[in-house]
């Protein structure tokens, strides 16, 4: 599965751009890729640092170890959807400040889902960038059928 992202702006300097794009791939010309990567800084933010991870794949297959339990990823989702819908609800209604309360039902979500449905240690407090990268992949996979729903 191909999982390249082509970054911009800030994100373009995270690490994870070039560890999403071209490493460990040929050159252009097709020699050794060893030389050919533009050394990037690394990421300042905790959120998008890959920690022990090679591929975004290989975050996501431990992530799929931890929602195997189908009622996990509906409460995940049914957290996801609240959250959105109260931030939508913020803007559309102009009480800006709602727009803070808007993370608590995904939270709320994965406590319940990884404290009581799926005793799992959670590791979205660990790696949110990925996580929320995670949470977008296993929902489309749960909406278009190839996840139990």
């Amino acid at each position: 599965m191909d999982t390249s992202l082509t970054l911009v702006g800030p994100a373009a300097d995270c690490f994870l751009s070039g560890f999403l794009t071209n490493q460990g791939q040929s050159s252009p010309d097709g020699q050794d890729a060893r030389g050919w990567q533009t050394p990037r800084r690394a990421c300042p933010y905790t959120a998008c640092r890959m920690g022990p991870f090679k591929s975004f794949d290989e975050f996501y297959a431990l992530y799929m170890q931890h929602h195997r339990n189908v009622w996990n990823r509906r409460v995940h989702l049914l957290g996801w959807l609240l959250g959105v819908g109260v931030g939508l609800l913020a803007l559309v209604t102009g009480r800006y400040l709602l727009i803070l309360l808007a993370p608590l039902p995904a939270l709320g979500a994965i406590w319940l889902g990884h404290w009581v449905l799926e005793p799992t240690n959670a590791i979205e407090f660990k790696h949110p960038l990925l996580t929320a990268l995670a949470n977008l992949r296993m929902f489309g996979q749960m909406l278009t059928g190839k996840l139990p729903f």
